[in-house]
Order: C-alpha cells, then sequence, then structure tokens
C-alpha cells in the first residue's frame, strides 16, 4: 500500500484556508496544518489576557482583525529551549516581526520591559503586567 504524503502549504494558502468560526485553533509547522489542542489552565489564562489587550487595540486603531506581519509567543514560565528564550532560562515574550526578505526577526522582552511592537507601537504592556493578571 503506497500513502500520499500530505501537500505541502504556504503561509498565504495557509491564511487562506483558515476557517473564520471554528471551534479549533491550527498552526503552520514546517508547511503543513496541524490541528492545536485547547489551551487550559494558566496557558488559557495567558492567552485570554493577551488576546483582550490585543483586540482592544486593534478596535482602538482601527485595523483589521487578522495582522499575519507579527507574531507573539508568551512563554510564562521559562520552558522554552535555551534557543528560543536564552540562557539563564527565564519567563520570556517573544516578538516575531516579518521583514521584507519574507523571514521572521524575533525581539525579546522579560520583566518590566515594554513590548515593542511594529503593529501596536501605543500598546502599553509588559511580561510582568501579563504575569500579574494571571497570578492574581
Amino acid at each position: 500500500m503506497i500513502q500520499s504524503l500530505p501537500k505541502q502549504i504556504t503561509f498565504d494558502e495557509f491564511i487562506a484556508w483558515y476557517p473564520e468560526h471554528s471551534e479549533y485553533r491550527y498552526e503552520l509547522h514546517n508547511e503543513e496544518i496541524i490541528q492545536m489542542p485547547k489551551p487550559i489552565g494558566k496557558h488559557s489564562e495567558v492567552g485570554g489576557y493577551i488576546s483582550l489587550r490585543l483586540g482592544m487595540e486593534i478596535e482602538r486603531l482601527q485595523q483589521p482583525y487578522f495582522i499575519p506581519r507579527e507574531c507573539w509567543v508568551c512563554d510564562y514560565l521559562g520552558l522554552g529551549g535555551k534557543r528560543y528564550i536564552g540562557s539563564p532560562k527565564q519567563p520570556t515574550f517573544s516578538v516575531y516581526q516579518l521583514n521584507e526578505d519574507g523571514e521572521y526577526e524575533v525581539r525579546q522582552f522579560r520583566g518590566e520591559q515594554a513590548i515593542a511592537s511594529k503593529v501596536f507601537p501605543e500598546l502599553q504592556l509588559s511580561l510582568n503586567q501579563v504575569l500579574d493578571r494571571i497570578n492574581s
């Protein structure tokens, strides 16, 4: 029996495919669509709080809801590999921004450092604010 390989897709194809009102979340990994489990516990609280803050900023700036030029990753427990969050391992907020060459550049923020975003230049948010919110 021969099994066909899954079709690899581009980011633009992924965005065009992404279901608008799905009960599931999906991510693109190595040009393949992966269904992600629903977040629970603190993970859900972090995601919810960041989504709230970004949603309020999107509304205030009257921007389109989906902005693919930037990706935010909050490692609130500092569990990621040193390759991704540095050494010593500690809670880290990473902002990946798409450059003119179509590659992502990362900037990282810790503690009280203001999270800098080209898409949300006026947003006042730090990792500690996120952590304080979910730990209260």
